[in-house]
């Protein structure tokens, strides 16, 4: 996995070259995909990848990865509950639903198949609330 990190990295900062001058915008997308791929190999090793010679930006995102990793490591079981607890992922519920008008409920049912449709509606308050009633009468629900 790592090697597909690095090569990952590598290839995108060739893109990123390739872009330069036809499309600014697009050579930033894949230095940022660069570093953020450089970033993961960085937490999975300290060695660093023979890919990354001579591209600073990969060469900082590996670093910057080893260093989160070390931060995490150094966390002591009661701080990552505490982390786990703070990022965990809220959802309404059934009592919540229930009691928001009709016009309300209306407006998330179609906020919903919104989100859904773009693959990120599990990020909604009533996902939970509104998946199980949308799959009502399927097989094994």
């Amino acid at each position: 996995m790592t090697m597909n990190y690095a090569l990952h990295a590598r290839a995108q900062i060739a893109l990123a070259r390739v872009f330069e001058n036809i499309d600014p915008e697009q050579a930033e997308q894949h230095r940022n995909s660069a570093y953020e791929s450089a970033n993961a190999v960085g937490h999975q090793t300290t060695e660093i990848s023979p890919y990354f010679a001579g591209e600073p930006l990969l060469l900082d995102g590996h670093r910057a990865g080893v260093e989160e990793n070390r931060l995490f490591e150094n966390f002591s079981n009661e701080q990552r509950e505490i982390l786990h607890v703070e990022t965990e992922f809220t959802s309404g519920s059934e009592a919540e639903w229930n009691a928001l008008s009709a016009e309300v409920q209306a407006t998330e049912w179609d906020r919903f198949h919104e989100l859904c449709a773009q693959g990120i509606g599990d990020d909604m308050y009533f996902y939970r609330v509104l998946m199980n009633q949308w799959l009502v009468g399927y097989v094994g629900h």
